[in-house]
């Protein structure tokens, strides 16, 4: 959810955060490929957590949109909202960072996913070594590569 980092750091000070990010039009792309278009997961709280509230009310009330959950998760679709869902991103990804920067400067690690010292820079920050070349990524095939606490 949107602000949920804020409660995270209300409830553990001394925690640490990090931010992942990359360009909006390949984070929506993502987004896009991961369900086939659709809002993954329940809509309501899609919508709440993309701006969507009053769409998807009005869907709601009008018989267009179901209340429960969509185990197929395409009750609202993404498809020609690129602008918004860029725009709701760049916005959360502000928000974040301004947020820290004005309780917690050291307490948020941000970085860009194409940076191809990332891994290096994130270890850096948990304290853990991080092998040259270390490359981390979910459709990534190859062996895995342990990492120590330093």
């Amino acid at each position: 959810l949107p602000e949920f980092y804020k409660v995270a750091f209300q409830r553990h000070p001394t925690a640490r955060f990090v931010l992942l990010t990359r360009e909006p039009s390949a984070w929506f792309a993502s987004m896009l490929a991961q369900a086939d278009g659709y809002a993954s997961g329940d809509s309501r709280v899609h919508a709440k957590a993309f701006r969507r509230e009053l769409e998807f009310l009005r869907g709601l009330h009008a018989g267009e949109l179901d209340d429960r959950l969509d185990a197929r998760g395409r009750q609202l679709s993404l498809h020609g909202r690129a602008a918004h869902y860029s725009e709701v991103y760049r916005l959360h990804n502000s928000e974040v960072m301004d947020f820290f920067g004005r309780h917690a400067p050291d307490a948020l690690h941000w970085g860009e996913l194409e940076d191809p010292s990332l891994w290096r820079r994130l270890g850096r920050f948990l304290g853990l070594e991080v092998p040259f070349g270390y490359r981390c990524h979910v459709n990534a095939t190859g062996a895995a590569v342990a990492l120590t606490g330093t």
